[in-house]
């Protein structure tokens, strides 16, 4: 977070690096969407947070720092990963890797020794008993990825599309959201 003072008493606030800013005053904020007191507060105990007015972004500046962001993302989505069952599964590249490594060998014809164990993203075990489950997860890995991918994909190209900065926030918020990071 950060805040600029004027001094008329209104407050500039910023909660996020890719998205604009919003004046803060008890005139201007008839919805009291933020707390002017509690803005004026966080001022006086972090003035780190503290700066001098912010210069409005160009949509061009607010598209390249969204885009920036959305990219940032989708390692950490991946890792975050899909539910199978009750345990949350990791779908980074490696992951991806290790999953590809089992159905080339089952494939194959290598013999690969069910059940196989695999850890969750809270390090606990999951027993995968035989080929079909196996092929199960693997296609809800793969599921999740082509989903994430289409996601990123769709909202790179919303943003690039973006003619009002407005616009971009909203987008880069829905997919935010979605993914919960």
């Amino acid at each position: 977070m950060k805040l600029a003072l004027r001094e008329d008493g209104t407050v500039i606030y910023k909660d996020s690096p890719y998205g604009p800013y919003h004046v803060v005053s008890k005139d201007i904020d008839p919805n009291n969407k933020y707390d002017l007191e509690e803005l004026l507060q966080h001022a006086q105990g972090y003035p780190e947070d503290v700066v001098p007015e912010f210069e409005p972004l160009t949509i061009q500046q607010l598209t390249s720092v969204s885009l920036t962001s959305i990219e940032t993302l989708l390692p950490i989505i991946l890792e975050k990963g899909f539910m199978y069952g009750t345990d949350h599964i990791q779908a980074d590249p490696v992951a991806q890797q290790n999953a590809t490594g089992f159905l080339t060998a089952i494939s194959s014809g290598v013999p690969v020794p069910f059940p196989i164990e695999w850890r969750t993203k809270a390090n606990t075990s999951v027993f995968i008993p035989d080929v079909d489950s196996f092929k199960m997860f693997s296609a809800m890995m793969l599921q999740f990825v082509q989903q994430v991918f289409h996601d990123t994909w769709k909202v790179k190209d919303d943003i690039r599309v973006a003619t009002e900065i407005d616009a971009i926030e909203p987008i880069v918020k829905s997919y935010r959201d979605k993914y919960g990071v």
